[in-house]
């Protein structure tokens, strides 16, 4: 809702507060948008390695999106991690989903 503006005031720091507790308990999405975020200075100051480790642990949880975009970048992509089970929603409510929109 707060990157997009959906139903709420656009907001790219609240949106990225709210991608950081997601990422924070593992969710890939969250992930991967936490690292754009930082890539491109949305809501968060810019600062491309910081990017690169929320990318990295999203690639570890086989976001796609994280992968490509170490490629593109020329960064290895790491390899899944075997060990922990794939989360999709990081024990977030469906109100809380909802916020990150």
């Amino acid at each position: 809702m707060y990157a997009t503006g959906r139903g709420v005031a656009k907001d790219e720091a609240q949106a990225a507060e709210w991608f950081r507790k997601a990422a924070e308990k593992g969710d890939r999405f969250a992930e991967y948008s936490l690292g754009h975020a930082y890539e491109q200075g949305k809501g968060v100051p810019k600062d491309l390695a910081e990017g690169l480790k929320w990318y990295r642990m999203a690639a570890k949880h086989n976001e796609e999106r994280a992968i490509k975009r170490l490629r593109e970048l020329g960064e290895p992509v790491p390899a899944p991690d075997e060990s922990e089970p794939e989360t999709g929603t990081g024990g977030l409510t469906a109100d809380d989903l909802g916020k990150l929109d």
